[in-house]
Parts: C-alpha cells; sequence; structure tokens
C-alpha cells in the first residue's frame, strides 16, 4: 500500500521531513548533503522555508532546488565556510 492510500506517510517520507527541518531557521548555510534522502530534504526546506539555504553539488558547483547550476564557490571561499560553522554536511 502507498501512503496516499493509507493516508500516512511512509518512511522514507519522514526522513525527508526530518532532514529538511535541521535547516530550519539556521540562517544562510550551505547544505552539502549526501546521498537520496538528505539530498530533497535540503531541497524541500529551500522551497520551503528555507530560501537563503545554499545548496552544494559537492564539488564548486552552487545548485538551485532543481539542481541546476546558480553560481561558483571557489574551494578559499568553501574553507571559510566551512571553519566559520557556516557548512552543515548530511
Amino acid at each position: 500500500m502507498t501512503a496516499s492510500a493509507t493516508g500516512s506517510a511512509t518512511r522514507a517520507e519522514s526522513c525527508v521531513i526530518a532532514c529538511a527541518e535541521v535547516w530550519r531557521g539556521n540562517g544562510e548555510v550551505l547544505a552539502a548533503p549526501m546521498g537520496a534522502v538528505p539530498s530533497v530534504g535540503a531541497r524541500l526546506a529551500r522551497l520551503t522555508f528555507a530560501p537563503e539555504l545554499l545548496l552544494t553539488d559537492g564539488e564548486a558547483t552552487i545548485v538551485g532546488p532543481d539542481g541546476e547550476a546558480e553560481g561558483w564557490l571557489p574551494y578559499r571561499r568553501h574553507l571559510t565556510l566551512v571553519t566559520g560553522g557556516r557548512r552543515h554536511v548530511m
């Protein structure tokens, strides 16, 4: 049975929501999600309640919720975010 048929969320849906909630109220921060569920959670957060959240592709590109490139993040700037505690890896 699917979640819509039973009226309850699946385990994966619950995990995505929990992952999204991690970024609620954190201010501008670089999200570095690893894996499908954290990635969907970060995109959900950005689309719903954290528009200031920066998403990375794991290399040097800032991406939008749709995965399209929005900007470039040089490694030096990335290290500044990491040392300042503004990067959240999940």
